[in-house]
């Protein structure tokens, strides 16, 4: 649920290389596999915001998160994403894919798809 992923998503956010040291976040899911986010960064010009917008997909067995838009404030930084944080996307996915990796070890279930409303992201899985 949401108080769940914006719990990791701070968590996990301090532990990504950033320019900037990252001091929170909170995630909110919407329908339509995406989500959005905000994320408190200690920045140059003091404490700033960066908000944007993921989406959820599945490719392989693998859960995909992709970041679909991003905005320093009110300016749009997403093509710059991969300037400041190289690699950001990829580190995320990869963290994402070993915790659910870790949560259902031994269970011999594959991931084949993900929904999301406001509240939930819900994973399907079949077994094998």
């Amino acid at each position: 649920d949401e108080v769940y992923l914006s719990r990791t998503l701070a968590q996990n956010a301090k532990g990504f290389p950033s320019p900037w040291p990252i001091l929170g976040g909170q995630m909110n899911l919407r329908p339509g596999n995406q989500a959005t986010f905000t994320v408190l960064v200690d920045g140059p010009l003091g404490r700033m915001t960066v908000a944007g917008r993921l989406t959820f997909g599945v490719a392989q067995g693998r859960l995909n998160i992709h970041i679909a838009e991003v905005k320093l404030g009110a300016i749009p930084v997403t093509g710059l994403i991969e300037f400041f944080v190289p690699g950001l996307e990829t580190q995320i996915n990869a963290k994402a894919n070993q915790q659910l990796q870790e949560r259902t070890a031994g269970a011999g279930v594959t991931l084949l798809g993900v929904t999301t409303d406001e509240q939930f992201l819900r994973l399907y899985f079949t077994g094998q």
